[in-house]
Protein backbone atom coordinates (compact mmCIF):
# COMPACT_ATOMS: atom_id res chain seq x y z
CA UNK A 1 0.00 0.00 0.00
CA UNK A 2 1.57 3.70 -0.84
CA UNK A 3 1.73 6.32 1.68
CA UNK A 4 -0.58 8.21 0.24
CA UNK A 5 -3.08 5.98 0.92
CA UNK A 6 -2.50 4.99 4.40
CA UNK A 7 -2.35 8.71 5.24
CA UNK A 8 -6.50 8.58 4.16
CA UNK A 9 -7.09 5.69 6.32
CA UNK A 10 -7.89 7.74 10.06
CA UNK A 11 -9.76 10.10 7.56
CA UNK A 12 -12.04 7.59 5.98
CA UNK A 13 -12.25 5.99 9.63
CA UNK A 14 -13.77 9.39 10.87
CA UNK A 15 -16.15 9.91 7.82
CA UNK A 16 -17.50 6.73 8.14
CA UNK A 17 -18.21 6.93 11.98
CA UNK A 18 -19.95 10.75 11.65
CA UNK A 19 -21.84 9.22 9.20
CA UNK A 20 -23.07 6.65 11.75
CA UNK A 21 -23.62 8.77 14.49
CA UNK A 22 -25.47 10.89 12.47
CA UNK A 23 -27.68 8.25 10.95
CA UNK A 24 -28.27 6.57 14.47
CA UNK A 25 -29.03 10.19 15.69
CA UNK A 26 -32.08 10.68 12.90
CA UNK A 27 -32.98 7.04 13.55
CA UNK A 28 -33.89 7.61 17.18
CA UNK A 29 -35.40 10.66 16.33
CA UNK A 30 -37.52 9.48 13.48
CA UNK A 31 -38.78 6.70 16.03
CA UNK A 32 -39.75 8.64 18.50
CA UNK A 33 -41.87 10.87 16.48
CA UNK A 34 -43.70 7.96 14.79
CA UNK A 35 -44.23 6.67 18.39
CA UNK A 36 -46.19 10.07 19.35
CA UNK A 37 -47.51 10.52 16.21
CA UNK A 38 -49.23 7.10 16.18
CA UNK A 39 -49.28 5.50 19.59
CA UNK A 40 -51.11 3.12 21.00
CA UNK A 41 -50.75 1.30 24.16
CA UNK A 42 -49.63 -2.24 25.24
CA UNK A 43 -48.68 -3.98 28.95
CA UNK A 44 -44.75 -5.38 28.77
CA UNK A 45 -43.27 -7.64 31.09
CA UNK A 46 -39.65 -7.29 31.94
CA UNK A 47 -38.01 -10.52 32.28
CA UNK A 48 -34.62 -9.51 33.08
CA UNK A 49 -33.15 -6.19 34.90
CA UNK A 50 -29.12 -5.72 35.23
CA UNK A 51 -26.83 -3.32 36.28
CA UNK A 52 -25.91 -1.36 32.45
CA UNK A 53 -22.33 -0.17 33.70
CA UNK A 54 -19.88 1.66 35.25
CA UNK A 55 -21.90 5.40 35.48
CA UNK A 56 -25.15 4.22 34.35
CA UNK A 57 -28.10 2.85 35.79
CA UNK A 58 -30.31 -0.33 34.80
CA UNK A 59 -30.42 -2.12 31.46
CA UNK A 60 -34.23 -4.02 31.55
CA UNK A 61 -34.98 -6.16 28.33
CA UNK A 62 -38.92 -6.72 28.46
CA UNK A 63 -41.55 -7.84 26.00
CA UNK A 64 -45.05 -7.55 24.94
CA UNK A 65 -47.79 -8.49 22.39
CA UNK A 66 -49.47 -6.78 19.67
CA UNK A 67 -52.47 -8.79 17.87
CA UNK A 68 -50.89 -11.74 19.37
CA UNK A 69 -47.09 -11.27 17.90
CA UNK A 70 -44.38 -11.08 20.63
CA UNK A 71 -42.05 -7.64 20.51
CA UNK A 72 -38.91 -7.73 22.69
CA UNK A 73 -36.89 -5.01 23.35
CA UNK A 74 -34.28 -3.48 25.75
CA UNK A 75 -32.73 -0.14 27.57
CA UNK A 76 -30.76 1.29 29.62
CA UNK A 77 -33.24 3.25 32.55
CA UNK A 78 -31.83 5.86 34.68
CA UNK A 79 -33.32 3.46 37.64
CA UNK A 80 -30.51 2.66 40.28
CA UNK A 81 -28.57 -0.16 39.96
CA UNK A 82 -29.69 -1.65 43.11
CA UNK A 83 -33.75 -1.84 41.77
CA UNK A 84 -33.16 -4.72 39.46
CA UNK A 85 -34.81 -7.13 41.74
CA UNK A 86 -38.29 -4.62 42.41
CA UNK A 87 -38.18 -3.73 38.70
CA UNK A 88 -38.00 -8.12 36.99
CA UNK A 89 -40.77 -9.48 36.21
CA UNK A 90 -43.42 -6.62 36.02
CA UNK A 91 -45.26 -6.03 34.10
CA UNK A 92 -45.18 -1.39 33.14
CA UNK A 93 -46.99 0.30 30.08
CA UNK A 94 -45.64 0.01 26.37
CA UNK A 95 -45.73 3.19 24.37
CA UNK A 96 -45.60 1.89 20.52
CA UNK A 97 -46.23 2.83 16.76
CA UNK A 98 -49.68 1.21 15.41
CA UNK A 99 -47.88 1.25 11.80
CA UNK A 100 -44.12 -0.33 13.34
CA UNK A 101 -44.50 -2.04 16.89
CA UNK A 102 -40.28 -2.15 16.41
CA UNK A 103 -40.36 1.78 17.36
CA UNK A 104 -41.49 1.45 21.17
CA UNK A 105 -40.60 2.78 24.91
CA UNK A 106 -41.48 1.00 28.03
CA UNK A 107 -42.86 3.36 30.43
CA UNK A 108 -41.29 2.92 34.01
CA UNK A 109 -39.96 6.25 35.53
CA UNK A 110 -42.11 9.55 35.54
CA UNK A 111 -39.87 10.77 33.07
CA UNK A 112 -40.66 8.22 30.61
CA UNK A 113 -44.08 9.32 30.70
CA UNK A 114 -43.69 12.88 30.76
CA UNK A 115 -41.16 12.55 27.27
CA UNK A 116 -44.41 11.35 25.80
CA UNK A 117 -47.03 14.07 28.11
CA UNK A 118 -48.28 11.69 29.67
CA UNK A 119 -49.42 11.51 33.20
CA UNK A 120 -47.39 9.32 35.71
CA UNK A 121 -50.04 6.49 37.12
CA UNK A 122 -50.45 6.52 40.64
CA UNK A 123 -50.35 2.60 40.04
CA UNK A 124 -46.39 3.31 39.82
CA UNK A 125 -45.93 5.53 42.77
CA UNK A 126 -43.57 3.31 44.00
CA UNK A 127 -41.00 3.60 41.13
CA UNK A 128 -39.33 7.09 41.92
CA UNK A 129 -37.36 6.29 45.15
CA UNK A 130 -35.58 3.84 42.37
CA UNK A 131 -34.85 6.99 39.95
CA UNK A 132 -31.44 8.50 39.93
CA UNK A 133 -31.93 12.33 40.08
Amino acid sequence: MKIENRKKIPYIILVSFAILVVYYGFRAHYELNEIRDYKAFSKGFVYRANPAGKSVGLYIEYYFYVNNEKFSDGITTSLKKSSDEYIKNKYFPVIYSKHNPEFNRILITPSDFYEFNLGFPDSLSWVPKFCDK
